[in-house]
């Protein structure tokens, strides 16, 4: 199988996929999501080939723009042969098209309910119990408001033994010393959140640390089988000519070489300063086992303050 770095320089990235001008984000312009998050797809990759056996069934929460499944069915050759269904909010037609192309089975629901932006919409994820093999969790869980409310749902209709990879930001990350030492908060700038948003794509609401990420998915019935935190280089990757091209460090400035370099340093050392997590899990738990030995959300204070007590 050839490199990711070779299918990259060659693929047809989908439109929707490059990027426009952004004023918090100028240097994106032009690129793509695959080779953008160049560093993420090659772990998620390297994760399905240890996990994924052909004719799987797949789920990948949070489907949209499409380039993991692209993955599947251009780069990953042994993956042909599946059931392929995609979760997901406010899909287009040009977006659906190709899905169906890609033999991807769309489905739409909102796993946020507790939001409450659209009472017409499913809350459920529309497949019967226990029927996916393989999940596809990316970069998905810091943008709920509830992030255990869709791992629950992803018990249910996952058989037993089922396999997850899960990536999202991680909180103890360099960047966020950084931040505290200015006196800012590491969160997502007010007027950048979900503070004046109630769109479809919606903000980062949390991030998490290592230790958050493994208690959720065990209330959720699954064993941790793999974790790495990762530095992502997010937009350092660019297709050029014909090549994939990391940007010069170089072309800092001084300021920035000098904390480049210490960046480096730290994350080589401590491993948890890294500003990523990929996560392999397994479903260990049956859906109502999990139900029955999970918190629950309950409304009033003595029951909170009493399974606080519990699950602390």
């Amino acid at each position: 199988m050839k490199s990711l770095k070779a299918y990259l320089e060659k693929c047809s990235p989908f439109p929707w996929t490059i990027s426009g001008a952004h004023p918090s984000t100028p240097w994106l312009e032009g690129n793509h999501a695959l080779a953008i998050n160049y560093v993420r797809y090659k772990l998620i990759m390297e994760a399905v080939k240890r996990y994924y056996s052909s004719g799987d069934s797949v789920l990948d929460v949070g489907v949209y723009p499409g380039t993991v499944p692209q993955l599947f069915r251009e780069y990953f050759p042994g993956s042909r042969d599946y059931n392929y269904f995609g979760v997901g909010l406010g899909f287009n037609n040009a977006f659906s098209e190709i899905m169906n192309d890609y033999d991807v089975k769309l489905l739409e629901c909102d796993l946020d309910p507790r939001l409450k932006l659209n009472g017409k919409r499913a809350t459920s994820i529309p497949l019967e119990k226990e029927k996916i093999d393989f999940i596809i969790f990316t970069d998905v869980i810091e943008h709920m408001f509830d992030p255990f409310y869709p791992l629950q749902e992803i018990n249910r209709v996952s058989k037993l033994g089922a396999t997850m990879v899960l990536t999202t930001d991680n909180i103890t990350r360099f960047g966020s010393l950084l931040a505290f030492r200015r006196g800012n908060s590491c969160n997502v700038p007010l007027i950048a959140g979900n503070l004046f948003y109630t769109g479809d794509w919606r903000p980062h609401f949390r991030e998490y640390s290592r230790d958050e990420l493994y208690q959720l998915l065990q209330w959720a019935g699954f064993e941790v089988l793999e974790h790495q935190f990762y530095e992502a280089d997010f937009g350092q990757y660019f297709v050029e000519n014909g090549q994939l091209t990391k940007k010069d460090r170089r072309k800092l400035t001084f300021r920035g070489r000098v904390v480049d370099e210490v960046h480096k340093l730290a994350v080589k050392f401590v491993p948890q300063l890294r500003d990523n997590h990929i996560l392999v899990a397994r479903k260990v738990k049956t859906y109502e086992e999990m139900l029955a030995t999970a918190p629950k959300v309950v409304s009033e204070m003595d029951e909170w303050i009493s399974q606080r007590q519990t699950f602390s």
